[in-house]
């Protein structure tokens, strides 16, 4: 756990005495230093590079003697080093932590810094019920709905389909076998995807009598990407004046009973439509 020193010392005091572990220095050369290498630079100039030095002098951290002319040659005392260990080992020990968990407080101090993040509501993710499944379908596109459809008949994370390859498809025992990895990133666990019937029709329409290459095309004849995928359905869910929670992206426990309702739902809807 960390644990701030008892014996607080500004920074540049800290500085002006971790000069002075090792060596002993004439009082130009800490000044010098505390405005070049630290770029110290008070309003009150010399004045108060002279009261820091005797304030610490007071303090009994360091000693000095008195040299040519005006200047003194300053060294530390064993008070004063016991201060600037302290405080030395606060900040290492802080910073490895700091190295350790850095994600952490990065995130925390971005989070911060934005004010409209603070006052964001928490949004519920969700899956689709089944009467926004059946809306979706109506308003999407073909191609749109040729990849949504079949990831909820099927029970599979819509991303996990971008990457479906035809030569995957094994027709004589009735199952799609996924890539190892989707496209953005995630090792995909369950990759054997068993077919019903209606998946297999859906497949079929994706197809469309190819025999290699990616399984499910968009519009333009060219492979889904993330970006197209969710930028299609938001757009589909704020025109449909769905809630923001709600997602197409998962397979939750939730998802995958929704996902079953959905199936039934687009059976019964097809068999109305013959």
């Amino acid at each position: 756990m960390i644990k701030f020193p008892k014996h607080r010392l500004t920074e540049v005091q800290f500085s002006a005495l971790g000069m002075l572990v090792k060596y002993i220095l004439p009082d130009q050369i800490i000044r010098d230093r505390l405005r070049d290498d630290f770029n110290w630079s008070p309003d009150s100039g010399v004045s108060a590079e002279y009261h820091l030095l005797r304030r610490l002098e007071r303090s009994g951290l360091i000693k000095s003697i008195a040299i040519a002319g005006k200047q003194r040659i300053y060294q530390l005392t064993e008070k004063g080093y016991s201060y600037w260990k302290e405080t030395f080992d606060y900040y290492k020990y802080a910073y490895a932590y700091w190295e350790e968990s850095r994600n952490i407080h990065r995130n925390s101090l971005e989070l911060a810094k934005d004010e409209s993040v603070r006052i964001r509501p928490i949004i519920k993710k969700r899956a689709l019920t089944t009467e926004e499944f059946g809306k979706l379908l109506e308003k999407s596109a073909p191609h749109y709905r040729t990849l949504i459809e079949f990831a909820f008949v099927a029970k599979v994370r819509v991303y996990d389909l971008i990457n479906a390859r035809i030569e995957a498809i094994n027709t004589e025992k009735g199952y799609l076998r996924l890539e190892d990895e989707a496209v953005t990133g995630r090792k995909i666990k369950n990759r054997k995807v068993i077919l019903s019937e209606k998946s297999k029709k859906i497949l079929d329409e994706a197809i469309a009598g190819r025999t290699k290459g990616l399984i499910f095309l968009n519009s333009r004849g060219t492979e889904w990407t993330i970006t197209y995928v969710s930028s299609e359905f938001r757009k589909l869910r704020k025109r449909l004046g769905f809630p923001k929670g709600v997602s197409i992206g998962g397979r939750s426990a939730k998802a995958q009973a929704a996902a079953q309702e959905m199936a039934q739902a687009v059976a019964k809807a097809a068999m109305q439509g013959e």
